[in-house]
């Protein structure tokens, strides 16, 4: 993104988890690392969607010497669940995405080395009105002590306490 034209600030990196069907040998180790995926069936993003992520879970797989073997790519990580739920394979997804429970899939953070993503929030230099107080007031409440916090997902059928106003 080019500075000269735009502010951008990161806001907090956003690992990969592992999500797995819940019948799945591997569900119920604590953490897993790339290995533990060799020639496993993957669901994942598509590749053209983001070509250097999908890049840099590659290397990931080469540097562990495991196989990486793809047999789904969906844009909606809704789906990618959804067929992991289904026991059709892993998935590698955010760990945002451990938000979406579904009866048949359970979540697993990756051991090092993994991947994370940085999520920033970007604005045209100048941009006043909404944008520019939306752009504000993101960077101020992740500067606040909300950056690198993260809510746990719920167990199945656990309730999510609501947050305080």
């Amino acid at each position: 993104v080019p500075t000269d034209e735009f502010d951008v600030t990161e806001l907090f990196d956003v690992p990969l988890v592992a999500v797995l069907p819940a019948e799945h040998p591997l569900a119920h180790v604590p953490s897993l690392s790339i290995k533990d995926f060799s020639n496993e069936p993957l669901i994942i993003f598509p590749r053209a969607r983001d070509p250097e992520s999908f890049h840099e879970i590659e290397k990931l797989f080469l540097d562990a010497s495991a196989t990486m073997n793809v047999v789904y790519e969906f844009d909606l990580m809704l789906t990618v669940v959804n067929f992991v739920a289904m026991g059709i394979g892993c998935g590698l997804l955010p760990d945002y995405s451990r938000r979406m429970t579904m009866p048949g899939a359970v979540y697993r953070p990756l051991k090092p080395p993994h991947f994370a993503k940085k999520l920033a929030i970007v604005k045209g230099k100048g941009s006043c009105g909404v944008t520019g107080s939306f752009y504000k007031f993101t960077v101020e409440k992740f500067s606040d002590g909300i950056k690198g916090k993260t809510t746990p997902a719920p167990e199945h059928g656990e309730k999510r306490p609501r947050p305080k106003a």
